[in-house]
């Protein structure tokens, strides 16, 4: 047996069958996600209610990276979201600022939504 054929063994013994391991990946991503989303959702119970507003655009964001990052989606209209809302998350949150980056985000999204290429597979 080569060298690496026993690499790939091991490593499908550690991490499964390669063409489950991206699936795998998927799903413990938007596990994380749901996690990050249930906890916000109790956290808002016995929180202020304006750190619901910072926790849906944290959640926005997180879906967002989930696409770029794990579904391999970099729709650049998607990404300037994103990065909007990251600059957004990490500098001070004036009310007004906020609800002008959630509607244009909010727009951003519905133009995505609405352009039949946007998130088409390559080659379709």
């Amino acid at each position: 047996m080569s060298r690496g054929t026993e690499e790939q063994e091991e490593r499908e013994e550690r991490e499964g069958p390669e063409e489950e391991r991206p699936m795998s990946r998927v799903a413990e991503e938007v596990t994380l996600l749901a996690a990050f989303l249930l906890s916000s959702g109790r956290g808002l119970l016995d929180e202020p209610a304006e750190y619901g507003v910072a926790r849906c655009a944290d959640g926005a964001r997180r879906a967002l990276e989930l696409l770029e990052d794990v579904c391999g989606v970099r729709e650049p209209r998607l990404v300037a979201i994103r990065q909007r809302l990251e600059e957004a998350m990490s500098g001070p949150m004036d009310e007004a600022g906020l609800a002008a980056l959630l509607d244009g985000a909010c727009e951003d999204v519905v133009s995505v939504l609405t352009d039949d290429d946007a998130l088409a597979p390559p080659g379709r």
